[in-house]
């Protein structure tokens, strides 16, 4: 029987469940599959001190990436999950890649809603869930703060 555990997902809730299972004695395998390529990270700071300060994606880790190579957590991150096969307990990723499981848990969090709002959809609308959405945001503040400053001149 496959006593290894696969988590799609690689947030705060999948990250605690990987932990956890090491803290209480869990020797199986355990995988987490992210869609993003970061280590999981705190998704609050993203609109506070990420955002302001220009941080990088390592400064919202949870855990060093040590961590997980030193607790034996397989992290597959950048990977998407394209169909779960529960009778067999395999799961198939979009790249083409499959999966075994003896437990899976869903821990995907969730997505960022669109209000059903006129212009929710034009350029200056930002919704903050990603690191990347951040980075969007962050370009757009940029190339415009520069814009504002006008040209600069320089006395004789």
């Amino acid at each position: 029987m496959n006593e290894d555990v696969v988590i799609i997902g690689a947030g705060q809730a999948a990250a605690q469940l990987a932990a956890s299972l090491r803290q209480g004695g869990f020797a199986g395998a355990i995988c987490m599959i992210g869609d993003e390529p970061y280590l999981p990270y705190q998704r609050p700071p993203l609109s506070k001190k990420f955002l302001s300060d220009g941080g990088t994606p390592e400064s919202l880790a949870l855990r060093a990436e040590s961590f997980w190579r030193d607790h034996d957590v397989r992290l597959m991150l950048g990977a998407t999950v394209g169909e779960v096969d529960p009778r067999q307990c395999r799961l198939a990723l979009r790249d083409g890649r499959e999966i075994g499981y003896g437990t899976l848990v869903f821990a995907t969090g969730t997505r960022a809603r669109a209000l059903p709002l006129p212009g929710i959809d034009l350029a200056n609308v930002f919704s903050l869930r990603k690191i990347e959405d951040v980075r969007r945001l962050r370009a757009r503040y940029t190339r415009r703060r520069d814009a504002r400053r006008g040209p600069r001149c320089h006395g004789a």
